[in-house]
């Protein structure tokens, strides 16, 4: 981070899954139903933070499972039931809420930028009532979870904020990479989708729980 506190930018960008919202125990679930039901044994949580990646389809890959376009896409809407099926159990990371409203409170627009579809991103965050912090969703445009990096410059430069005023949260090499290539500041949070020895190294500060990202406000 270039600048020493958070309301010293003058926009808070976020991702979604595994960033604000914890569920990375839950997608490995959803996950677990689409591999069984192809004769591949289940894995754990350790296992899902060791393995994901962007596109989702070399997650598959790395699970042995078929990688042709028609598979993944069978795959992808198999999973994509599993979680719409029963996303409500999940909640919000420990301590995040306190910090959306810190940076509200401090007049900082916020934005969500995320591969999660953009139908789905808009119902989720009016159900969990946090809708009135941000500006902006940017959302995918089908479920497929490939790379966010083709919209990445659309979202961050709609926000009509210099790129050095911005700060990104993220949980992924994947929202590091991003930031780094637009010289945007990024803080990744190691409870998401990825295990924090993937992510340190990164162009970007790594913490593990939002307590940490408070003490930075």
């Amino acid at each position: 981070m270039r600048k020493k506190h958070i309301r010293d930018y003058q926009h808070v960008s976020w991702d979604w899954n595994g960033t604000l919202l914890d569920d990375a125990a839950f997608c490995t679930e959803c996950l677990n139903e689409v591999i069984t039901g192809q004769g591949k044994p289940p894995i754990d949580l350790h296992r899902y933070q060791e393995i994901y990646t962007f596109p989702a389809s070399a997650v598959y890959t790395a699970l042995g499972l078929p990688s042709d376009e028609v598979s993944y896409k069978k795959s992808s809407i198999a999973y994509m039931s599993a979680y719409e099926k029963n996303r409500s159990q999940c909640q919000l990371h420990k301590d995040a809420l306190s910090v959306l409203e810190s940076i509200h409170a401090a007049r900082i627009p916020q934005s969500i930028f995320s591969a999660y579809p953009q139908e789905s991103l808009e119902a989720v965050v009016a159900e969990y009532g946090v809708g009135k912090f941000f500006q902006t969703l940017h959302g995918n445009d089908n479920i497929y979870s490939n790379d966010k990096a083709h919209r990445a410059r659309s979202h961050f430069e709609g926000l009509s904020v210099p790129f050095d005023e911005i700060l990104y949260f993220g949980d992924t090499i994947h929202d590091a990479e991003i930031a780094q290539s637009l010289g945007i500041d990024c803080i990744l949070i190691a409870k998401g989708h990825q295990a924090r020895h993937r992510l340190e190294g990164q162009s970007a500060k790594v913490v593990d729980g939002y307590d940490e990202v408070l003490e930075m406000l």
